[in-house]
């Protein structure tokens, strides 16, 4: 074989090597871009857990509106999170059903809370810290960036909803 064989050969072999690597290097942008979407998670929801100082507590779940999460971020846990003098708070009050109401339906009645009357306020940290989890304060958490593998996050809007039971009628 000639020397110019060995050099073309050389040269077909460095394109290879090149095109490979340029292949992996678009391929593992693509995969990388994939993934940080999957998991650009800024929302979750659950119950009151517990309040301190400005770190609030709540069991639950992160949320994605009509995405599926994967496994490992899906299941309950207990998550911590911070806020600061931006968050802003948002008490809603939802009226259950009241004794006559429940009683004109016959001492049973299916409901949504959803469906009952709601009322919308400021709200506060100081007023949420007034809960505990036996009052069972569902909570939802805005944040401005994702919260995947985050300590501490800081809020940008909580959301909390209390339920106002009847009181039993006096006789």
């Amino acid at each position: 074989m000639s020397i110019f064989g060995n050099i073309k050969a050389h040269k077909l072999n460095l394109l290879v090597l090149v095109l490979v690597i340029v292949a992996l290097g678009i391929g593992s942008s693509y995969l990388y871009k994939g993934v940080k979407q999957q998991y650009d998670i800024r929302r979750f929801v659950g119950v009151l857990s517990k309040v301190e100082n400005n770190t609030i507590t709540v069991n639950g779940f992160f949320n994605i509106p009509n995405k599926a999460l994967p496994k490992e971020l899906s299941s309950a846990r207990e998550f911590k999170f911070a806020v600061n003098d931006t968050t802003q708070f948002h008490r809603i009050t939802i009226q259950a059903p009241t004794f006559d109401e429940i009683k004109k339906a016959g001492g049973q009645m299916n409901y949504s809370l959803e469906d009952r009357p709601q009322k919308e306020i400021t709200g506060s940290l100081a007023d949420l810290a007034k809960y505990s989890v036996d009052d069972q304060i569902r909570v939802e958490v805005e944040f401005n960036s994702s919260i995947v593998k985050v300590q501490n996050p800081i809020a940008a809007v909580v959301t909390y909803k209390i339920v106002i039971l009847p009181t039993f009628p006096s006789k």
